[in-house]
């Protein structure tokens, strides 16, 4: 288990993943938040990012999900923390030519109240 500095309690970095205003992380994204708190004198620096991955995924509100589908092959690890958006998780699995409908982009920005009966994320076609 990774040691915890106890000058910050979970408690502390609890708040600040919620400051983050940010509910899908990557591995990477993850990675510079904690590198970010060891600056700040939050963590130990003899603990590494994965050893604490693993505590808080055992000790706060950050689950694990392995995104997959029956025809990719590449899979993608994300780290959700608290209750995201469904459209948040969609749109954390970038891909170059990937892009959210419109109608999903405005309500993903707080635009529209409406939450349209289809959800999409849409691949670029190369031109015919």
């Amino acid at each position: 288990m990774a040691p915890q500095n106890p000058r910050t309690p979970l408690k502390a970095i609890i708040a600040a993943l919620d400051r983050t205003r940010k509910h899908v992380f990557s591995q990477q994204e993850l990675t510079r938040f904690i590198d970010q708190c060891r600056k700040e004198g939050r963590l130990y620096d003899a603990a590494s990012a994965k050893q604490i991955i693993a505590t808080w995924l055992k000790t706060i509100p950050l689950r694990e999900v392995v995104l997959a589908g029956p025809v990719y092959q590449q899979h993608f690890t994300r780290y959700l923390w608290r209750d995201p958006n469904p459209l948040e998780v969609a749109a954390s699995v970038r891909s170059p030519n990937s892009y959210l409908c419109h109608s999903s982009a405005l309500f993903m920005h707080k635009l529209t109240d409406l939450w349209s009966a289809k959800k999409r994320s849409v691949a670029k076609q190369p031109p015919s």
